[in-house]
């Protein structure tokens, strides 16, 4: 079983960027060097100027044996905010 997690713009209150990972480690890892590479390489970017309007949830679980996915309440993770610190 793997989970499912979204990034989610609390302005425009829409999620985005579905991912699926086989945990809450990995994934929130993946989560930090998304943010941390795109501070490094695309400051103009939305989650960069405004990184504390996103958060990062699990959303739900997938089973890849029978494609099944399993929605749940949405876990909050992470804030961009956590990894990025304006100045």
């Amino acid at each position: 079983m793997m989970n499912v997690y979204a990034i989610f713009d609390k302005k425009t209150s829409f999620s985005q960027e579905l991912l699926v990972m086989p945990n809450d480690d990995v994934a929130k890892r993946y989560f930090g060097n998304f943010v941390s590479g795109l501070a490094e390489s695309n400051k103009a970017s939305v989650i960069v100027s405004y990184p504390e309007d996103f958060d990062f949830y699990r959303i739900g679980s997938y089973n890849p044996d029978t494609g099944e996915i399993i929605s749940c309440k949405p876990d909050f993770l992470l804030n961009a905010g956590s990894i990025i610190r304006k100045e």
